[in-house]
Protein backbone atom coordinates (compact mmCIF):
# COMPACT_ATOMS: atom_id res chain seq x y z
CA UNK A 1 0.00 0.00 0.00
CA UNK A 2 1.07 3.45 -0.70
CA UNK A 3 1.66 6.05 1.92
CA UNK A 4 3.63 9.54 2.99
CA UNK A 5 6.07 9.50 5.46
CA UNK A 6 8.05 12.11 7.14
CA UNK A 7 11.71 11.07 7.79
CA UNK A 8 14.05 12.79 10.71
CA UNK A 9 16.69 14.49 8.51
CA UNK A 10 19.56 13.59 10.87
CA UNK A 11 18.67 9.99 11.44
CA UNK A 12 16.50 8.82 8.69
CA UNK A 13 14.43 7.83 10.91
CA UNK A 14 10.32 7.78 10.26
CA UNK A 15 8.96 9.18 12.51
CA UNK A 16 5.68 9.09 10.66
CA UNK A 17 3.44 7.00 8.48
CA UNK A 18 -0.06 8.22 6.78
CA UNK A 19 -1.87 7.95 3.91
CA UNK A 20 -1.45 11.70 2.98
CA UNK A 21 0.15 14.15 4.89
CA UNK A 22 -0.65 17.72 3.92
CA UNK A 23 1.52 20.61 3.83
CA UNK A 24 0.51 23.98 5.67
CA UNK A 25 2.24 27.16 6.83
CA UNK A 26 2.42 28.04 10.28
CA UNK A 27 4.25 31.53 11.46
CA UNK A 28 6.08 31.22 8.51
CA UNK A 29 7.27 27.84 8.80
CA UNK A 30 5.69 25.53 6.08
CA UNK A 31 4.94 22.08 8.55
CA UNK A 32 3.55 18.66 7.46
CA UNK A 33 0.66 17.14 8.72
CA UNK A 34 -0.92 13.51 8.89
CA UNK A 35 -4.66 13.63 7.75
CA UNK A 36 -5.17 11.27 10.38
CA UNK A 37 -3.94 13.39 13.27
CA UNK A 38 -4.06 17.22 12.36
CA UNK A 39 -3.60 18.12 16.02
CA UNK A 40 0.27 17.22 15.27
CA UNK A 41 2.86 18.68 12.64
CA UNK A 42 6.61 18.18 11.95
CA UNK A 43 8.86 20.89 10.60
CA UNK A 44 9.38 20.68 6.75
CA UNK A 45 12.82 21.59 7.17
CA UNK A 46 13.37 18.55 9.88
CA UNK A 47 11.05 16.15 8.55
CA UNK A 48 10.99 15.96 4.93
CA UNK A 49 8.21 14.25 3.36
CA UNK A 50 8.43 11.36 1.09
CA UNK A 51 5.21 10.91 -0.80
CA UNK A 52 3.85 7.49 -2.42
CA UNK A 53 5.95 5.33 -0.97
CA UNK A 54 4.79 1.48 -1.08
CA UNK A 55 5.25 0.27 2.93
CA UNK A 56 5.00 -3.19 3.79
CA UNK A 57 2.63 -3.99 6.61
CA UNK A 58 5.89 -4.77 8.66
CA UNK A 59 7.45 -0.97 8.53
CA UNK A 60 6.38 0.79 11.45
CA UNK A 61 7.34 4.73 12.71
CA UNK A 62 10.55 4.65 14.74
CA UNK A 63 11.47 1.26 13.86
CA UNK A 64 12.24 1.59 10.67
CA UNK A 65 14.58 3.97 8.78
CA UNK A 66 14.43 5.32 4.87
CA UNK A 67 16.32 6.59 2.82
CA UNK A 68 15.30 6.87 -1.46
CA UNK A 69 18.90 4.54 -2.06
CA UNK A 70 18.37 1.85 0.40
CA UNK A 71 14.43 2.13 0.95
CA UNK A 72 13.62 0.53 4.45
CA UNK A 73 15.84 -0.91 6.97
CA UNK A 74 15.25 -1.18 10.87
CA UNK A 75 16.49 1.24 12.69
CA UNK A 76 19.77 0.31 14.74
CA UNK A 77 18.80 2.09 17.67
CA UNK A 78 15.17 0.98 18.32
CA UNK A 79 14.16 -1.35 21.21
CA UNK A 80 11.14 -2.41 22.65
CA UNK A 81 9.61 0.11 25.02
CA UNK A 82 9.20 -1.27 28.32
CA UNK A 83 5.98 -2.29 29.80
CA UNK A 84 5.75 1.45 31.93
CA UNK A 85 6.47 3.43 29.07
CA UNK A 86 9.27 5.09 30.59
CA UNK A 87 13.26 5.41 29.72
CA UNK A 88 14.99 2.67 31.21
CA UNK A 89 16.66 4.66 33.11
CA UNK A 90 13.72 5.79 35.07
CA UNK A 91 12.98 2.64 36.33
CA UNK A 92 16.06 1.41 37.24
CA UNK A 93 16.14 4.53 39.65
CA UNK A 94 12.55 3.26 40.81
CA UNK A 95 13.99 -0.01 41.74
CA UNK A 96 16.96 1.40 43.45
CA UNK A 97 14.95 3.83 45.63
CA UNK A 98 12.83 0.82 46.71
CA UNK A 99 15.27 -1.82 47.29
CA UNK A 100 16.75 0.95 49.66
CA UNK A 101 13.64 1.81 51.58
CA UNK A 102 13.11 -1.99 51.54
CA UNK A 103 16.61 -2.85 53.24
CA UNK A 104 16.07 0.43 55.74
CA UNK A 105 12.63 -1.16 57.21
CA UNK A 106 14.29 -4.78 56.99
CA UNK A 107 12.84 -6.72 54.28
CA UNK A 108 15.42 -6.81 52.47
CA UNK A 109 19.24 -7.38 53.09
CA UNK A 110 20.56 -6.78 56.12
CA UNK A 111 18.92 -4.27 57.69
CA UNK A 112 17.47 -4.72 61.46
Amino acid sequence: MKKDICVDKETNVVVCISKKIIAKTINGNECFFPTENECFGYNAIMFPVVKDVEIGESVKSNEYCYTKEKGFYPNPNWSEPNKYGVADETVAEIIADNTKLLESIGVLGGAK
